[in-house]
């Protein structure tokens, strides 16, 4: 294979998502204060944090679905944080997104659901949308369901589902929320692989809000931990694990510990009242 040339090693090199001094905040809670972070193109970003920390309304700026109140989102290289709701659809289908729940539409069978996009965003036939059905059922190891609800699956069948339609416009950033929540370890590890196949067999760039540390590990080229809204730490997930900042050091050790209070995390920083 001859080398890269300076162009594609420069593109691969660049940020594919950019935030860039990150504001909102909900009445008088701020949620994010400042937040600078750069999704490099084709890494598995994970993003770490306690409960409220902001990393699932990260998610929701990536995607336009919330608004900045101050600083800057770019995709591939285009300020999109001020784009009205139109101008985001092209934008959107360059994206997929997982939600926790899957978010299946109940009333709608598995082809439907993977069809819902096609129809909004394509002028595929009825047969291109089965034949892309299909084609995104095979990669995440699920075939034959087509013709079966949402609530007649597992839960790990639903996420399943719920990811083949996230790639199912072919996009070159997903974004993942809590993926292996209330899935067993097995199934977890199968989402995880899963993640890791894509990533190398579709080229795609991911970012991941995830709680649990052993998926961290399995999936992540970079770990970022949020506190008080703005990026605390982030690189290995070893390199977190030694960190001498108190923070990190009592999030990466209470969560290892299965420990995940607000009250643990502020105690290894000492600001725990007596």
């Amino acid at each position: 294979m001859p080398p890269a040339s300076p162009a594609s090693t420069e593109t691969a090199q660049t940020p594919l998502l950019r935030f860039e001094g990150l504001c909102k905040s909900f009445g008088d809670l701020t949620v994010l204060d400042g937040l600078d972070l750069d999704i490099m193109r084709g890494d598995t970003t994970v993003v770490l944090g306690p409960s409220g920390s902001g990393k699932s309304v990260l998610l929701k700026h990536a995607v336009g679905l919330l608004t900045p109140d101050a600083g800057r989102v770019y995709f591939d290289n285009e300020r999109v944080d001020n784009l009205r709701e139109h101008d985001w659809w092209p934008i959107r289908t360059r994206i997929g997104f997982l939600f926790q729940m899957a978010a299946l539409f109940d009333s709608m069978t598995v082809r439907e659901n993977l069809a819902f996009p096609l129809r909004e965003h394509t002028s595929m036939s009825r047969r291109e949308r089965d034949d892309a059905a299909r084609l995104a059922l095979s990669r995440v190891d699920l075939e034959g369901v087509e013709d079966t609800h949402p609530a007649q699956l597992s839960g790990g069948q639903r996420k399943r589902v719920g990811l083949a339609r996230a790639i199912i416009l072919e996009p070159e950033l997903i974004l993942y929320d809590e993926p292996t929540t209330g899935l067993d370890p097995l199934r977890a590890a199968g989402i995880d692989a899963l993640i890791n196949r894509l990533k190398d067999d579709m080229g795609i760039t991911s970012l991941v809000v995830t709680h649990d540390l052993v998926s961290a590990e399995r999936v992540g080229d970079r770990a970022v931990l949020l506190w008080d809204g703005k990026v605390r730490a982030q690189g290995q997930l070893n390199a977190l694990r030694s960190s001498d900042d108190p923070v990190v050091k009592g999030f990466m050790t209470a969560n290892e510990g299965g420990v995940t209070t607000l009250r643990a995390l502020n105690a290894a920083e000492g600001e725990l009242a007596p």
